[in-house]
């Protein structure tokens, strides 16, 4: 038994066995001896939703978001590749925006994010201070105590890895 556990890109594990039963509960029986104070951490990035590990996992506790303010207006947002414009009823998006040319390809200079709260357009040039800014919010109700779970998209990533553009470019190529 162990006390501490870090289970890396859990999405990629096999959901469960015919023989062993189910990997997470596989995974959890060697804490038991330390079922007071055990931490145990699942970490991946989310596959496909229907044979997601970590999805469940996250659902179950108190499903963390970084909120950090808009450099427009100063309400505090999530970061998403797309999301509706608060008050629209979902005609209007926001999130993450850009423009191709007569060509198809992407201009660098149009890559930004439009705030779900304002409809404002900034870009990443001021994420390390937004990011600095910002906190750790729960977002439902954990389906036991102390059971958190946090979820931090890569639009977050601070100076020196890579900006919205190479996200953008990644989509594109996709």
């Amino acid at each position: 038994s162990v006390m501490y556990g870090f289970i890396d890109d859990f999405d990629a594990a096999k959901t469960s066995s015919k023989t062993d039963g189910s990997t997470r509960s596989l995974i959890e029986q060697r804490f038991a001896a330390y079922s007071d104070k055990m931490k145990l951490f699942y970490i991946s990035t989310p596959r496909l939703k229907n044979a997601s590990n970590i999805e469940p996992v996250y659902l179950l506790g108190d499903q963390r978001r970084y909120f950090v303010p808009c450099p427009c207006c100063g309400e505090m947002i999530t970061l998403e590749w797309e999301v509706e414009i608060e008050g629209t009823d979902g005609k209007e998006k926001a999130g993450i925006n850009y423009k191709l040319d007569e060509r198809g390809k992407l201009i660098y200079d149009s890559v930004g994010y439009v705030c779900q709260k304002c409809s404002q357009f900034f870009d990443d040039s001021g994420k390390y201070e937004m990011n600095l800014a910002g906190q750790w919010q729960p977002t439902a109700e954990p389906f036991e105590e102390g059971y958190y779970s946090y979820h931090l998209s890569s639009l977050y990533a601070p100076p020196g890895m890579f900006d919205w553009k190479r996200y953008v470019s990644q989509y594109l190529q996709a």
